[in-house]
């Protein structure tokens, strides 16, 4: 992988992460977070 400030590895990058709906799944995790509002939050996330 080349300097990752490139444009074309940042493409490359965010291409993976729309591939593998990463970004949904952090929105699910952080509305998760506030909703239930657990007191171990990596904990909770981990489960």
């Amino acid at each position: 992988m080349a300097d990752p400030g490139t444009a074309d590895v940042q493409a490359e990058l965010q291409d993976y992460l729309n591939s593998k709906n990463i970004n949904t799944l952090f929105i699910q995790i952080v509305e998760s977070l506030l909703i239930e509002k657990p007191d171990n939050p990596i904990g909770f996330i981990v489960e």
